[in-house]
């Protein structure tokens, strides 16, 4: 049996970053991720400043992934009647809202810091089942048996199945939304015809939603978000239609596509958050919550949540604070930060998939109104993180320096 201070399920972007970050502590971790890495996700890949900014913070931006990254500067919101609303969340026109940046290249970057440490063991099994065991908790894979003193789960959408074979008590999963709602991810090859588009671009059709974004001056992503209120079991996406209704905005819009490089779909993308996560368990990023990926902070919360992880179980460690206490302060500072994010995409939901009148009056009259709440909802984010950023950012820069 091997013993560890930190156990995480799951090697993505919110399981990679908590490992990295412990292990360049000194903490010794065991990571476990069956899946290799590079790989694609079905993602948007638009990056949020606010998920870029934690990662800079963090130590992990790096100038491979700003050379491998497109900024853009806002939205451009097209309705079926053929007009175009443009989206700015900032006042000032000249800076990146986001950048666009595909997920095998920002996982992978993430993934081989974390896995290069000493102090971080990959195990590329899947995890079958822990359990506490004389207060430490005990995992099992397929061919071994592992004991830490903490568990993070980075599971993504497996973590009910995965915590309620344990627990005798299921968590329950709270879904904001009426319909279950499927995604799909293209990726193209091509040129623009004159410049590099500026920004993001969302349509909406009768019962779907179509996202193209820039990944610099020869490839984009499309994410195709589909709604399901009648047969939710059995909905299917065309993949063809889908194709065929991208390649039409793509072009609209000055892309000429000469290639379909990949695909990956289609997966349940509906929202949900976690509830009655169990003591003392680090449940972090789609893990705990998903976010609708209309709204684009999913990678915002990914790492909010890792981080705030770290720092909690680093006060536990190297400060000898009560764990439960630890995961208390976890809980709220987590539930705190991704309520700000949560506004924000319901935002962004309200507008694009309800299309709600008053959201888009707002959006397309009183746009400079609109950025304002925005920007207030940025800066709520940003106070609640203020604490996370002395206690666990102010020693990065000389302990992660390389």
């Amino acid at each position: 049996m091997s013993d560890f201070d930190v156990a995480i399920v799951g090697g993505s972007l919110a399981g990679s970053l908590c490992a990295d970050l412990l292990g360049r502590y000194g903490f010794k971790v065991v990571l476990f991720e069956p899946e290799e890495f590079p790989r694609r996700k079905a993602c948007g890949e638009g990056l949020s400043i606010l998920a870029k900014h934690l990662l800079e913070l963090a130590g992990i931006w790096s100038d491979k992934l700003e050379g491998e990254s497109q900024p853009f500067y806002g939205y451009l919101f097209q309705i079926e009647n053929g007009r175009t609303i443009p989206l700015n969340c900032c006042d000032d026109a000249g800076s990146p809202q986001g950048f666009g940046i595909s997920r095998i290249v920002l996982d992978n970057q993430v993934y081989k810091e974390a896995t290069s440490l000493r102090s971080v063991e990959l195990v590329k099994e899947r995890v079958k089942r822990f359990y506490n065991e004389n207060g430490r908790v005990e995992i099992l894979t397929e061919g071994a048996k592992f004991n830490a003193d903490s568990l993070v789960l980075a599971c993504g959408g497996a973590i009910s199945a995965l915590v309620n074979s344990e627990l005798a008590d299921p968590v329950e999963v709270d879904r904001p939304h009426h319909s279950r709602r499927f995604g799909a991810a293209f990726w193209f090859r091509g040129a623009w015809k004159d410049e590099i588009s500026r920004h993001i671009i969302l349509q909406n059709t009768s019962n779907s939603q179509l996202i193209l974004t820039p990944l610099g001056p020869d490839r984009v992503n499309l994410s195709c978000l589909v709604s399901s209120r009648t047969n939710e079991s059995t909905a299917r996406l065309d993949r063809g239609d889908l194709a065929e209704l991208g390649s039409r905005l793509a072009r609209r819009h000055g892309f000429e596509i000469s290639e379909v490089l990949d695909y990956r779909g289609a997966s349940d993308i509906s929202s949900y958050r976690l509830k009655g996560v169990p003591q003392n368990i680090f449940v972090i990023g789609d893990s705990i919550e998903r976010f609708d990926p209309v709204g684009g902070m999913g990678m915002a919360h990914a790492a909010v949540s890792a981080l705030a992880a770290v720092a909690a179980l680093r006060g536990h460690f190297e400060g000898g604070l009560d764990l439960n206490q630890q995961w208390r302060e976890y809980m709220e500072l987590r539930e705190s930060a991704a309520k700000y994010l949560r506004w924000q995409t319901k935002l962004g939901y309200c507008l694009t998939v309800r299309q709600n009148l008053y959201v888009k009056v707002l959006a397309e009259f009183l746009p400079g109104f609109g950025a304002s709440i925005l920007k207030l909802l940025r800066l709520g984010f940003q106070g609640k993180t203020a604490r996370l950023k002395r206690t666990l950012f102010g020693e990065l820069e000389e302990a992660f320096a390389y």
